[in-house]
């Protein structure tokens, strides 16, 4: 508060005059400027503020005239600003608003809001909303408040923003994929801080975790139910499902059935060999279909003059079937003849000779060449030979018999191997040479090509799983190495029954309980076979008293074991048998050459 004040001196009464006394009247002035009520002796600003400061004046006046004060100069200094409220730390709901608010005495005041101490572009009031707030909103908030005296930063105000749910807005859709291709499904969703797991039946996927997921090369087994978890802080929704529906690739014939001539009463085989997925197959004389011919390769045992005519062989599977070209079997005139058939899977050329008609006689020979020197030959028949030859290989068979009495096998086979993994085609002839009575007799194998290719391996157990035993509450794995082309896929199996998710080359039980007890086994199986491993045994020992084992001398050279439980023994303390067939006992034995091990189990 501030006060003026005027004072007025009046002169005493003389005795023996007439004197008179005029009232005094007031009126303050500022900057000249006369204010209204301010008519008393003193003029009193109980709050000051910097608006009051100036120039002040007061006029005295009566009946007799008037004067004027000289004037007080009012000069008023800013107080520095006091925060009486500070901002309050909030939660708020994502998409929500929210007002940052604080309290200040103090005049001429400016405000700056500042968010984790950057200040906020245009937060200049002594409030601060945000109408949509999002996550990045979230942070500690302070305001400075100042005017010319100074100024004072408020307390930090934390602002917390509690995420919304996730909302699914588009759900991943059912796809028909053929096989080998590509497919992508995807999820799109609203909400913020998002993760993702996608799941197969169920089941997780590793490393799907992105809001799309593509499986780059379709095969049969990707075929099944997917859907996809989206989750932040707030919670969790699942995608409605999506079925991946895998439809196969049309059979493509690659080595069609081949002409055969043959002779009478011998066999005639028609083979044809196709890329596909669960393919079925069909062969067809002159248009009919043959009962149950329905395998890659189709026999007649004993050719006759009814089995000529045209062949051909129908290929299918669920997306469609692709029909052969027609193979013609033709009736051989009756003379020694040579007849090769050649299975080649891989890196392996099965040969087959039949032979027709030959005619007895005091030395044969027949040799078939190979126009290549890397082969290797196994399963020869008939004490068949196999050696070098100028620029390649041959396989040969020879008989003598004095008395002109010897004659060929019907049929001669053997297996000519390329090295492994390699793809070659070898130019095969042969000949036939018979010397009887009357002369020589020979007959020519048709020269042909035969193609090896780099062999598509099926599974192959390389380590089979072990048995084992443990106590009751350890943990447990089976595993089994495999070779094979891949993909290898893995199933394992307790007691015959499939174990739902056990598809990897190791199986793990963290904490066993007895009824893990029991026999497992796992299938591997890819494009090209499938192969069940040995069983291996689970022992469960329950915790309880730990069975006892004494060894002791039992004379002549032989040893003593005292035991509890059952009694098991072992080369390499792996793999372990039952010694005893009943609990508790001994057991005396002579010590064998290396190592071996003994335990007692309950």
């Amino acid at each position: 508060m501030w006060m003026l004040c005027g004072t007025i001196f009046a002169q005493a009464p003389v005795a023996g005059k007439n004197f008179s006394v005029s009232l005094l009247a007031y009126q303050w002035k500022k900057d000249g400027v006369a204010i209204p009520g301010a008519t008393s002796a003193s003029y009193t600003i109980d709050s000051t503020k910097r608006s009051d400061a100036g120039n002040y004046t007061v006029t005295v006046s009566n009946s007799a005239g008037s004067v004027t004060s000289s004037a007080a100069k009012l000069t008023v200094n800013l107080k520095v600003p006091t925060i009486t409220k500070q901002p309050v730390s909030q939660t708020v709901n994502e998409d929500g608003s929210v007002t940052l608010t604080v309290t200040v005495s103090g005049s001429e005041l400016r405000y700056q809001w500042y968010k984790d101490g950057y200040s906020i572009n245009g937060a200049t009031n002594a409030n601060y909303k945000i109408t949509n707030v999002t996550p990045d909103d979230a942070g500690s908030y302070t305001v400075k408040a100042s005017n010319s005296a100074g100024s004072v930063t408020s307390s930090a105000a934390v602002l917390t923003v509690k995420l919304k749910t996730p909302t699914i807005t588009k759900q991943p859709v059912s796809q028909t994929v053929t096989e080998g291709n590509a497919v992508t499904f995807t999820v799109t969703a609203s909400g913020s801080e998002l993760s993702y797991q996608w799941y197969k039946d169920g089941n997780s996927i590793d490393g799907a975790t992105n809001a799309n997921y593509k499986i780059t090369n379709v095969i049969p087994g990707h075929a099944g139910s997917y859907t996809v978890k989206v989750s932040n802080s707030a919670g969790l929704r699942t995608s409605s499902a999506a079925v991946l529906t895998v439809k196969l690739k049309m059979p493509v014939i690659t080595m069609q059935p081949a002409n055969l001539t043959v002779l009478k009463g011998s066999s005639a085989t028609f083979t044809v060999q196709a890329n596909g997925t669960d393919m079925s197959y069909q062969w067809y004389k002159d248009g009919n279909p043959i009962s149950g011919a329905t395998k890659t390769s189709y026999t007649i045992d004993s050719v006759s003059e009814n089995s000529a005519g045209s062949y051909t062989v129908t290929v299918s599977n669920s997306t469609g079937s692709v029909t052969s070209e027609t193979a013609v079997l033709t009736l051989k005139k009756d003379e020694v003849s040579v007849q090769r058939e050649v299975s080649v899977t891989g890196n392996k050329a099965t040969v087959t000779l039949t032979i027709s008609n030959a005619p007895k006689g005091y030395f044969g020979s027949l040799e078939e060449v190979w126009q290549r020197n890397d082969l290797t030959f196994s399963d020869i028949s008939n004490d068949g030979t196999a050696s070098e030859t100028e620029g390649g290989m041959k396989v040969g068979w020879s008989g003598f018999d004095m008395s002109g009495n010897y004659q060929f096998p019907g049929i001669l086979t053997y297996t000519a191997s390329v090295p492994q993994g390699t793809s070659a085609t070898v130019t095969l002839s042969g000949q036939l040479v018979i010397t009887t009575a009357n002369g020589m007799v020979s007959a020519d194998i048709t020269a042909i090509n035969v193609t090896f290719t780099a062999a598509p391996a099926a599974p192959v157990i390389t380590a089979q799983p072990q048995s084992r035993t443990v106590s009751e509450g350890d943990s447990v794995t089976f595993s089994v190495t495999a070779a094979g082309s891949a993909p290898l896929l893995y199933q394992w199996f307790k007691d015959n029954s499939l174990l739902s998710g056990a598809n990897g080359s190791t199986y793990t039980i963290g904490s066993v309980k007895a009824s893990d007890a029991g026999t497992y086994m796992v299938m591997i199986n890819n494009t090209h076979g499938a192969v069940m491993s040995d069983p291996a045994t689970l022992t469960v020992t329950i915790q309880g008293e730990a069975p006892e084992l004494k060894l002791e001398p039992a004379g002549s050279g032989k040893w003593k074991i005292t035991f509890t439980g059952t009694l098991q023994e072992s080369t390499d303390m792996k793999s372990w048998k039952n010694v005893s067939s009943t609990q508790d006992g001994t057991y005396t034995f002579s010590p064998a050459v290396g190592k071996k091990f003994y335990r007692a189990v309950k």
